[in-house]
């Protein structure tokens, strides 16, 4: 468990992405000269008023106005580099930290991928990677600045006058009280509106992919109202967050506009009229009262929404700490597959999938399995591919256990092709490469003949390049699995499994792609999953 303090987060952060801590550097030093160009123009308008107008010293004019002319240049300056650098750190850092945490989910176990949750890992890439930004730049760089900033202030404001200086922190006990009891409510706010905000885009993502469905079935009535319907506890919960906000921000204008400033003019007139200090004195005093309340103000918004984040930390480093893959095993060069007295069923089942299930599959030839829905068939491919771990026997390729081989080195080995298979928004060219990189035009062309697809893609207006949409909702299911099949040509496998992979496919065409795979993986160990014969099939 991690103990969220400022040091811990950031060692942790650290250790995990490269953020430039040079940029870090220079935004405080940037606040460090601000802070050193504040100071003066006080003290210039303290010379204007005291030493000018009161006491007629005019020839001060030509050199305060000047100064005061060159300060602002200075600050216009340093707010745009300090504008530039902000921006710099982060889009870096929050750019990074999505690339880490997409890096991090897309590397774990395979056998996890069927407890992923869009809307939660959406939500922890797209709105939580924020977060290193913010705690870099306000609770770090922003948090230690303005300590500093706020004690060279303080003893400033006591140097001109130790009674008005004490005075001016009457309202700190109070605000550091309302920081806190804001923080706790915030973090409890925020902790409930990204559960919500999970379910409801998870349901958004569902329903996006699934359009084709829904508008055919006429059902946009439906999933717009249960969407809308999930949205009441998010609105409900953004009206509680928005009134601790209110409640914060109401609380700082009274502090500042009313209390401070009525008490500090009463108080310091009476210090004026007694002679204790100058007009310039006071008005310099003020300003550097101000200067070190918005000092003070960015400390406990600090503090308060380091509180509010403490969940936001907790989501980011569950992922960040997840462990690294650590099958390292590579797929042995003899690819024999054995089921060794394999039982298995599903969580929250009491049945048994597979039940002391053996048998072997010997490299190079051919099998068909062959059986009705629901009796295993396809739970055994997902056994072997790692996605489920037998809860006994084992899985064995050659002589090491499926286990215990790295993920990546044993799916290079084998080619799946499933009834419903996954494409991208891209071209049918780009579809076909993820599978090989180097393959050229020739070897994609050979490909989709031996899928029988290559008349439909000729047919097309952009041949090659024509875009098959999102999940290839633009192809019907037999031309999607041909098209998967033409990829897994590509990809030249060791094993080749066919898990209903000819399910939408007319019985000609099934039997000449067939033929030509049986020709093109003669020395290919290939499994065929199948609840109806599979014609011309070489099986041993």
């Amino acid at each position: 468990m991690i103990k969220h303090t400022r040091f811990n987060i950031y060692n942790q952060l650290n250790n995990r992405i490269s953020f430039s801590k040079a940029i870090m550097f220079a935004c405080g030093i940037i606040s460090l000269l601000t802070l050193a160009v504040s100071l003066v123009s006080p003290y210039l308008y303290k010379i204007l008023i005291d030493d000018i107008m009161t006491n007629g010293k005019i020839e001060l004019l030509y050199i305060v106005i000047p100064a005061m002319v060159l300060l602002y240049i200075i600050r216009m300056v340093l707010s745009g580099v300090q504008t530039f650098a902000n921006k710099k750190l982060s889009y870096n850092t929050t750019l990074k930290m999505k690339s880490f945490l997409l890096k991090k989910i897309l590397g774990r176990d395979i056998s996890l991928i069927s407890e992923s949750n869009l809307g939660v890992e959406s939500n922890i890439i797209e709105r939580d990677s924020q977060v290193v930004y913010t705690f870099l730049s306000s609770h770090v760089v922003g948090f230690f600045t303005s300590l500093l900033i706020t004690a060279v202030y303080m003893a400033l404001m006591i140097e001109i006058n130790l009674y008005l200086g004490l005075f001016s922190l009457i309202l700190l006990p109070l605000t550091l009280f309302i920081s806190k009891l804001i923080g706790e409510k915030n973090n409890k706010v925020n902790k409930e509106i990204w559960g919500t905000e999970s379910k409801t885009k998870t349901h958004l993502f569902n329903s996006m992919q699934k359009w084709r469905d829904i508008k055919t079935n006429t059902l946009e009535s439906k999933f717009s109202k249960e969407y809308d319907k999930m949205l009441d506890p998010e609105r409900k919960l953004n009206n509680r967050w928005m009134f601790y906000y209110a409640l914060s921000d109401f609380y700082y204008i009274i502090k500042k506009r009313f209390a401070l400033n009525v008490l500090i003019y009463f108080a310091g007139g009476l210090f004026v009229i007694s002679g204790d200090i100058t007009i310039g004195e006071l008005l310099m005093f003020i300003s550097y009262m101000e200067s070190m309340d918005a000092a003070l103000d960015s400390i406990m918004r600090s503090k308060a929404d380091f509180k509010g984040q403490k969940a936001v930390f907790g989501r980011v480093f569950d992922v960040l700490n997840e462990p690294d893959e650590t099958r390292i095993q590579e797929c042995p060069q003899n690819i024999d597959l054995y089921f060794d007295n394999v039982s298995f069923k599903y969580e929250n089942s009491d049945s048994y999938v597979l039940r002391n299930a053996s048998c072997k599959f010997e490299e190079g030839k051919k099998y068909l399995i062959k059986g009705k829905s629901g009796e295993g068939k396809s739970t055994m491919i997902k056994l072997l591919l790692g996605f489920n771990q037998p809860e006994v026997g084992e899985i064995m390729v050659g002589q090491h256990l499926v286990s215990n081989i790295a993920p990546r080195s044993l799916l290079k080995n084998i080619g799946v092709v499933m009834q419903e298979n996954m494409f991208f928004n891209l071209s049918i060219r780009e579809n076909l490469q993820i599978a090989n990189n180097d393959a050229t035009d020739e070897d994609i062309i050979n490909a989709l003949k031996s899928a029988c697809l290559y008349e439909f893609v000729q047919g097309l207006p952009s041949k090659l390049d024509t875009v098959i949409g999102e999940r290839g909702v633009k192809l019907s299911g037999g031309q999607k699995q041909r098209l998967a099949i033409a990829r897994m040509i590509l990809y030249r496998p060791k094993i080749i499994i066919l898990d209903e992979a000819t399910s939408a496919i007319d019985s000609v065409i099934e039997s000449e792609i067939i033929n030509n795979l049986n020709n093109i993986f003669a020395d290919t160990t290939m499994i065929v999953i199948s609840h109806k014969p599979i014609p011309d099939f070489q099986k041993d």
